[in-house]
């Protein structure tokens, strides 16, 4: 698919560019007026989720772009078992999903070296298509080649020039021209550094969250204080950047080239999918665009009937909405986990749970939950007591008065614009040295990340947007109890501990650090929610209100409660 002509509208080349660059018209839908500077994805909309939907089906349903290619290389072998293995592969290909915040089964790296080798060896039909043999091609999941690279379509601002140069797409350029090559040992580092956290951040929004439109984006607005303080379109952004660090991946415009951003955006889709059958009820209300598209302008008002441009269902001209895509059958594929194999048949909410505790509730202070509610679960099926043993002790010394849990979590805000580039904040735990340099990325006192996944140059910044996210706190506080530096995880111990220890710092795609006083709309607070484990383990626990602590980040430069 890669290979073919970048003029065709169903080549990688054509379907990449919908995201962003190089801003023309895709299957003759056409600007807004005054929209010709923007892609057509929807970001910072209520339609991020579902906009999403049609167009990852571009590639293997729709237009059965991956479906035909596969059929036609399964085809291509000689009659015998292993042309019908293939065949019977290519009729239920789609694209995989890559799960960027479990332990990966085999042991190995968070980012699969599956999508870091140049090369490949394949399995080929020989050349009379009696045989096979192997053979070593460049890997489709390495990097995207232009041919040619047309450097016009990539010109967005002076300041990233590098873009109109790079050959292939690029995760952690090595330089700024021609001869640049990724570095994906170093975002291999970054992301295994970010796992576990954001495992702890995607459990407390898969069991905390039952609105959708606070779920879905990261839009800023006063009810997030009590309906959500984190999104799944944050989270996303988050390993926008850590992919990126500078490359494509880092910028809107340019993300959906790198071959990364189909396997994430699967796995986008994914939890979207298996939150939605838990909570049926919620989906798409109207609310405003929050930044401009090819076909929105800022402001416009958008709901489950907007047309998800440029996606037409039809010979006729109509367009895919939310409503249309707001089920994964439509498209015919599903999800492991909306599926109960031991009944055959669609997966129970009770199901789902069972998966989302299993798969995230694993790590850090989401497996305290869990395995409290395990241990409860246990006691009350045999009528035994409910004491614990010392490593769930630990972190229940976190337990309020009438039981419950106490989840501790920064909350990030920021203009997402602000500073005409994407950018990441950092937060810290621990020794903090104020000058140091892109290894921010790696020190042993970063707790987790906040990105902010933007466009470069100053004219993103001419609209200001709210966003925020969220970083959980509370394992890492539990392993300074278990190191005897934090006396305990009561309230008062942990507001006066990070008052002393809670550090962030702030640093742009390329490395360059961005003092906290300088960020537009930064405000930094840790709240705290009580949790009330759930009685078996296909339940979730029950989340209390969001409570502010804006004494533990008064005083330092972007801390404060909003």
């Amino acid at each position: 698919m890669q290979a073919v002509d970048q003029s065709d509208p169903l080549s990688w080349y054509q379907i990449a560019g919908i995201h962003g660059l190089p801003f023309v018209p895709w299957d003759d839908v056409q600007a807004a007026p005054g929209q010709e500077r923007n892609g057509y994805c929807a970001h910072t909309s209520t339609l991020f989720l579902t906009w999403h939907r049609p167009y990852l089906a571009l590639f293997e349903v729709s237009q059965q772009v991956l479906y035909e290619k596969v059929t036609e290389a399964a085809n291509d072998f000689p009659d015998g078992p292993l042309r019908q293995r293939y065949s019977q592969a290519a009729a239920s290909f789609r694209i995989p999903y890559w799960d960027w915040a479990v332990v990966p089964p085999d042991g190995g790296p968070t980012l699969p070296v599956s999508v870091t080798s140049p090369n490949v060896n394949v399995t080929v039909p020989s050349g009379d298509n009696s045989t096979t043999t192997t053979v070593q091609i460049s890997n489709p999941l390495y990097s995207y080649v232009f041919h040619p690279l047309v450097p016009s379509d990539f010109e967005y601002s002076p300041d990233y020039a590098q873009f109109t140069l790079y050959l292939e797409t690029l995760r952690s350029p090595s330089t700024m021209d021609a001869s640049a090559a990724s570095n994906d040992d170093y975002v291999a580092s970054i992301l295994d550094g970010a796992r576990s956290n954001l495992q702890d951040r995607l459990y407390n929004l898969m069991t905390s969250s039952n609105n959708y439109t606070f779920f879905s984006t990261e839009m800023w607005s006063d009810e997030n204080k009590t309906l959500g303080l984190d999104s799944l379109e944050s989270v996303h952004d988050v390993i926008h950047n850590n992919i990126g660090v500078s490359g494509h991946m880092n910028y809107i415009v340019f993300s959906a080239f790198d071959p990364l951003f189909w396997l994430h955006h699967v796995m986008i889709d994914r939890l979207f999918a298996m939150w939605q059958a838990i909570n049926p009820d919620s989906f798409v209300e109207p609310a405003a665009q929050w930044a401009p598209t090819f076909t929105y302008a800022i402001n416009a008002t958008e709901d489950g009937n907007s047309p998800l441009t440029p996606f037409h269902k039809d010979s006729t001209g109509d367009f895919w909405t939310s409503f249309d895509v707001s089920n994964v059958s439509t498209f015919n594929y599903n999800y492991p986990e909306l599926w109960n194999d031991n009944n055959n048949a669609p997966a129970s909410v009770g199901d789902v749970q069972a998966s989302i505790n299993m798969l995230y509730g694993s790590s850090g202070a989401a497996a305290s939950v869990s395995s409290r509610s395990a241990h409860l679960a246990n006691a009350k099926e045999h009528n035994a007591n409910t004491s614990f043993a010392p490593d769930e002790a630990l972190v229940t010394d976190a337990s309020t008065p009438t039981g419950a849990f106490r989840e501790y979590i920064a909350t990030i805000q920021a203009q997402k614009n602000g500073l005409g580039d994407s950018f990441s904040v950092y937060i810290f735990i621990g020794p903090f040295e104020d000058d140091v340099s892109s290894q921010s990325r790696l020190e042993p006192g970063l707790v987790g990340t906040q990105g902010f996944f933007a466009n470069p140059g100053p004219m993103s910044s001419s609209f200001p947007l709210i966003s925020s996210g969220t970083v959980p706190l509370t394992a890492t506080l539990a392993n300074k109890v278990a190191s005897g530096e934090l006396e305990g995880l009561g309230l008062s111990e942990v507001s006066a501990y990070l008052k002393r220890n809670l550090r962030w710092r702030i640093m742009k795609a390329d490395g360059c650090v961005v003092p906290a006083d300088k960020v537009p709309g930064l405000q930094i607070c840790v709240v705290s929610a009580d949790i009330e484990p759930a009685m078996t383990p296909n339940k979730f626990p029950v989340w209390g209100p969001f409570v502010s602590h804006p004494e533990i980040t008064q005083g330092m430069a972007g801390g404060m409660c909003p």
